[in-house]
């Protein structure tokens, strides 16, 4: 991120972010939970689903940003804690 000093305020250029998917196996309780958290923090009007076998249970959600840029910020530090695998 790049400083700009403005009139005694400190205002950050925002960064981009890009849209993103992640894949949970809903088989295991853990990465169930994890992908519920995941999709509460992001939002579901952002947020689209994709099964690609119900018989094993595997989802996708693919995580897109707000229109709205003043979000950008909160959005980079979402996308960190959900692309965080220790958690």
């Amino acid at each position: 991120m790049t400083d700009v000093t403005t009139e005694a305020c400190l205002v950050e250029e925002e960064e981009e972010v890009e849209p993103f998917s992640k894949t949970y196996d809903l088989a295991d309780p853990e990465a169930r939970e994890r992908a519920s958290i995941d999709l509460r923090n992001w939002g579901r009007l952002h947020t689209r689903k994709a099964y690609y076998d119900p018989e094993t249970r595997i989802l996708t959600l693919h995580f897109q940003p707000a229109a709205d840029r003043r979000w950008a910020e909160w959005e980079a530090t979402r996308k960190a804690l959900i692309l965080d695998d220790s958690r």
